[in-house]
C-alpha cells in the first residue's frame, strides 16, 4: 500500500512545461509519426512547408489555440477541404506533442476548429451537351 501511495503521489504531480516550438515537434513529428507513403509524405511536406511554417514556425506549441488556427484558416486563399487537410495536420502534430510528452495530455485543441462548406462543392459540375458527346465518341 505504501508503494502503490508514492506512485499516486507521482501521478498527482503537475508535469512541468517546457517551451517548445512547432518548429521543433514539426522536426520530430516528420522523424517519428509522418506516415512512410511516399504520396502522403509529400502533401504533409507541401502543406507543412507552404503554410503551418511560415505562419506558426517560432510559435510554442500552446500559440496552436483553436480561435487563432481558425481565423488564419479563414484567411488563406485556399479551399475549405485544404484548410480541413492543414486542421488534420495541426491535430497531427498536437497529438505528437502530448505523446512526446511535450506537453501534457489533455483534449486536442484542433478538435474545436471548425471549416464551414468543407464537404461542398466549390464550383458546380459540368455535364456535356449532346454535341459534345458525340464529339467526344467520335474521337475516340
Amino acid at each position: 500500500m505504501k508503494a502503490a501511495e508514492i506512485v499516486r503521489e507521482r501521478l498527482n504531480e503537475p508535469v512541468a512545461v517546457a517551451s517548445v516550438t512547432v518548429r521543433a515537434l514539426v522536426k520530430g513529428f516528420r522523424a517519428e509519426k509522418m506516415p512512410e507513403r511516399f504520396s502522403t509524405r509529400r502533401g504533409y511536406d507541401a502543406w507543412l512547408n507552404n503554410y503551418v511554417l511560415p505562419r506558426w514556425e517560432d510559435a510554442d506549441i500552446t500559440a496552436l489555440q483553436p480561435r487563432p488556427v481558425e481565423l488564419w484558416l479563414k484567411i488563406l486563399p485556399i479551399s475549405p477541404k485544404s484548410r480541413v487537410h492543414i486542421r488534420g495536420l495541426l491535430r497531427g502534430i498536437w497529438e505528437y506533442a502530448m505523446w512526446s510528452r511535450s506537453v501534457p495530455t489533455q483534449r486536442n485543441p484542433m478538435e474545436l476548429v471548425s471549416i464551414k462548406g468543407a464537404s461542398k462543392r466549390q464550383r458546380v459540375p459540368r455535364s456535356l451537351t449532346v454535341e459534345e458527346f458525340q464529339a467526344l465518341c467520335t474521337a475516340s
